[in-house]
C-alpha cells in the first residue's frame, strides 16, 4: 500500500477533537464564605466571619457591638446579599462560646436591611453564662430611624441549642416565624416596611458584656 494510498484513505475518517481537561480550581474558603452566607461587613479587627465545615461563625470581639437605629447605626458584624421583590429567607442559628463564668448578652439572627434607618432584624436573644443563660427571641422593626416595634418572644424553640429561624417579604409586608430543629413553623409578627425593590438580606450578632460568636447554618434565601 502506497504512502499516498494511505493518506488519502485517513483523510475520509471522520476527525474527533480531544478537548483539553478543563482545570478544577478550588474555591477559596472566603469564596465559598460570600457563596453561601452573603459578603462579610466586619466593623473593626475584633470582629471575624470564619467558614466551619459550611457553617458560619460570626463573632463580635471585646469590644460591645450594639445596632443603633440611625444613620451609622450598622456598627455591628453582619453577612448581606441583595435580593430582588419577594423573597423567604431562612437559617439555623445557636450560641457558642458562651463564658463559663460571667454575663454576655448577646443577639443572633437574621436581617433585612434598606438602609440603617430602614431595617428588620429577627433573632435569637440571651443572657448569661454558659451553664445558666436565659433565651428568648428578639423581633424589632425600625423604620426611618425610628423603632417602631420590638418584641421579646418567649416561645419554646428559643430554649433550644439550636433554633431555626424565617422571615417571609411579600410587597410591603415583612412576616417572621420561628421553630425548633424538625418542628413546624410559628408565626411571631408581621409588619408593613418601606423597602425598595431590592433589600439586604443576610445574618448578624450585636453583643455587649464580652465577646460573643454564634454559628449559622442552612441559611437559604428563595425568591418567588
Amino acid at each position: 500500500m502506497s504512502r499516498g494510498f494511505l493518506v488519502a484513505v485517513l483523510s475520509l475518517l471522520p476527525f474527533v477533537a480531544v478537548a483539553a481537561p478543563v482545570p478544577k480550581f478550588k474555591e477559596s474558603p472566603a469564596r465559598k464564605l460570600v457563596r453561601l452566607f452573603g459578603d462579610p461587613t466586619l466593623p473593626d479587627d475584633t470582629c471575624k466571619a470564619e467558614l466551619r465545615d459550611d457553617a458560619l461563625r460570626l463573632t463580635g470581639g471585646a469590644d460591645e457591638h450594639v445596632w443603633h437605629a440611625g444613620a451609622g447605626g450598622m456598627k455591628v458584624p453582619f453577612t448581606s446579599r441583595e435580593v430582588a421583590g419577594d423573597f423567604t429567607a431562612t437559617v439555623t442559628v445557636r450560641a457558642v462560646d458562651l463564658p463559663e463564668t460571667g454575663s454576655v448578652t448577646g443577639v443572633a439572627g437574621l436581617l433585612v436591611l434598606k438602609d440603617a434607618e430602614t431595617a428588620l432584624d429577627h433573632s435569637l436573644y440571651l443572657t448569661g453564662d454558659r451553664a445558666t443563660a436565659s433565651r428568648r427571641g428578639w423581633l424589632r422593626a425600625v423604620a426611618a430611624g425610628n423603632q417602631v416595634s420590638t418584641k421579646e418572644d418567649q416561645n419554646a424553640a428559643f430554649a433550644d441549642d439550636a433554633v431555626r429561624l424565617k422571615v417571609q417579604r411579600a410587597g410591603t409586608t415583612v412576616t417572621a416565624f420561628v421553630a425548633g430543629v424538625g418542628k413546624a413553623w410559628t408565626e411571631i409578627d408581621r409588619f408593613e416596611m418601606d423597602l425598595d425593590k431590592t433589600a439586604k438580606v443576610g445574618l448578624f450578632v450585636a453583643h455587649t458584656g464580652g465577646s460573643f460568636t454564634a454559628e449559622f447554618r442552612d441559611f437559604t434565601v428563595t425568591t418567588k
